[in-house]
């Protein structure tokens, strides 16, 4: 076997590989756009885990949270109608399409039943009150699966992974073949 021999034979195994990784790429390309969102409702969730929990008056650091957060609030029976908040300086209300309890663990309140207040935009700091509201909490809103952009790309880079395979493997058979020796 010849040094010039060296470059030929790693095209042909790159070939072998792209074509047999191209079916792989298709596979999981057409799962993601098939998968779809898999995220849970808040009504579907049994427990939440909060991102931040703090007692009315002492204002919910919402840093770090990426996308929406939801604002929960405790005891079960808030009138989210009447919850006010205040976020740098200015006052709003709450308003949540989707209300409902939830079961939560945490270390402060043990086992307790909090309900959905609504869904915000990552704030700085966050301070509601009123509305029997007794404690606030912060929890990263499940966008679920992965979009089916992700699958699209997946599929298009594994059709150019097999079209490089394929284009490589009919370069490579017009000449000699690698000796398997």
């Amino acid at each position: 076997m010849s040094l010039a021999d060296s470059p030929r034979r790693a095209l042909h195994l790159f070939s072998r590989i792209a074509l047999l990784g191209c079916p792989f790429f298709l596979i999981v390309g057409v799962w993601l756009i098939v998968a779809g969102p898999a995220g849970q409702a808040a009504d579907e969730r049994e427990f939440v885990e909060f991102y931040e929990v703090a007692d009315v008056g002492v204002p919910v650091l919402a840093q770090g949270l990426r996308g929406k957060a939801e604002v929960w609030g405790y005891p079960a029976s808030v009138d989210p109608a009447a919850v006010t908040c205040e976020s740098r300086g200015e006052a709003f209300t709450l308003i949540s399409d989707a209300q409902g309890t939830i079961l939560s663990e945490t270390p402060e309140s043990g086992a307790a039943e909090w309900v959905l207040l609504s869904d915000i935009e990552p704030q700085t700091s966050l301070e509601c009150a009123g509305g029997g509201l007794e404690r606030l909490g912060l929890t990263a809103v499940s966008e679920g699966g992965p979009e089916p952009t992700y699958g699209i790309i997946t599929i298009v880079f594994g059709l150019v992974v097999g079209a490089v395979g394929w284009v490589l493997r009919k370069n490579l058979s017009g000449g000699e073949q690698p000796s398997a020796g």
